[in-house]
């Protein structure tokens, strides 16, 4: 989930295997974000049950 990123290391130089790049890719890069906003939305609704689901 993107709010993980933040305990990476910056000085971290391996690898991070990454389940869901289409939100955490925007998290990494905000300016880059391409996504349609109903595309934003459907990625935070699905991020919202994720985390409800690993209460």
């Amino acid at each position: 989930m993107p709010e993980q990123l933040g305990k990476i290391p910056s000085t971290f130089k391996g690898y991070v295997w990454v389940d869901d790049i289409w939100t955490v890719g925007p998290a990494l890069r905000p300016n880059h974000d391409i996504r349609t906003q109903a595309e934003q939305d459907a990625a935070e609704a699905g991020l919202k049950r994720r985390r409800e689901a690993t209460k």
